[in-house]
């Protein structure tokens, strides 16, 4: 007789419970129904393929893709490249069109924000339009010089108050001509610009003496510092790649340590979104996407095989820090006399 009465105890127990977990099976299944990514999204690159910004793109959406199918979303991040104007033409379809069409994300780097200063009334493209959700990519500039021809920064800036350096710039990169023009700004130091097509181009310049000293990213520079070519002589900001602080050794300074803040111009991507037409829950369905993706194992090893910075830059703080940058920036360009 007990054990009838325990028996319909517990079937009664479960019968009560039976749907509850229908109700939260249904609530999950309205959840994945309802994925921002169910379905095709399309991330557009403006930059050249292979580029670092395209291949951190790439990474993302299979990334992305993987880590959605496993709730069982049908996620589709899918790759379109619309190169041209070093990412404005893409900056301009996707604020233009493409975010009105369809769902769509974009990446985008600082470049696009520091030329809506350089172009002023003559830029066009609605940056309000452009909501940063994350930094895919994040870089540190590196001042390089021939190896034996300084003793110390002192020196370096002294020379330069005397003498116009000349300043080696490869592929067109205003960015590392403004981690330049803030370094001497505030002592009077003086250089000149002088263009290269190639970072080799750059790098034979300064072994030849054409050029006295050459900016360009960690990265970059990594391959010509091992051939011997090129020593870094100061890191604007600072790089986390513990890999590359051991291969230089601890002699490398900082501009920041050195009392050179404004000098760390930033370099670097974001995963970028539509700030208006997008429901505050598929805002944050993106944003908690994006985290998982940057602190995955695979997109870590991605970030240690390329030489990138592992600093964790998120909205709402990305706004703060695009906005610090730029004012980093017009203080370059007041200097240059932009």
């Amino acid at each position: 007789m007990l054990k009838r009465y325990l028996l319909c105890f517990v079937l009664l127990i479960l019968f009560l419970a039976f749907p509850s977990c229908l109700k939260k099976k249904e609530v999950i299944r309205r959840q994945v129904k309802n994925s921002y990514f169910n379905g095709n999204v399309k991330l557009i690159i403006p930059y050249q393929k292979g580029s670092t910004y395209d291949l951190a793109a790439r990474q993302f959406a299979k990334i992305a893709n993987k880590l959605n199918i496993t709730k069982g979303i049908d996620s589709n991040i899918y790759c379109e490249q619309l190169t041209g104007s070093g990412g404005m033409l893409g900056a301009d379809y996707f604020t233009s069109f493409s975010s009105q069409r369809e769902k769509s994300m974009i990446v985008l780097s600082y470049d696009i924000w520091y030329r809506q200063l350089k172009l002023g009334d003559n830029f066009n493209i609605d940056l309000t339009k452009i909501k940063p959700v994350g930094s895919l990519v994040d870089e540190s500039f590196m001042l390089f010089v021939k190896p034996g021809v300084y003793t110390d920064l002192s020196e370096f800036i002294s020379i330069s108050k005397r003498h116009e350096m000349s300043l080696a710039v490869a592929e067109n990169d205003d960015e590392a001509v403004y981690c330049m023009a803030n370094l001497f700004s505030p002592f009077g130091g003086k250089f000149i610009r002088t263009d290269y097509d190639s970072l080799s181009s750059a790098v034979d310049a300064l072994q030849r003496r054409d050029a006295d000293c050459l900016v360009t990213t960690v990265a970059k520079g990594l391959e010509f510092v091992r051939n011997g070519d090129i020593i870094p002589f100061l890191v604007f900001g600072d790089s986390s790649n513990d890999e590359y602080k051991e291969f230089l050794n601890s002699s490398v300074n900082s501009s920041a340590s050195l009392g050179y803040p404004m000098a760390n111009i930033a370099k670097g991507a974001f995963l970028c979104i539509p700030e208006d037409g997008l429901e505050s829950e598929e805002i944050a369905e993106i944003k908690d996407v994006f985290i998982e993706v940057w602190n995955s194992d695979e997109f870590n090893e991605f970030m240690i095989q390329n030489h990138l910075n592992k600093f964790k830059i998120f909205t709402p703080d990305i706004e703060k820090h695009v906005y610090e940058a730029q004012n980093a920036v017009k203080v370059a360009m007041k200097y240059l006399e932009i």
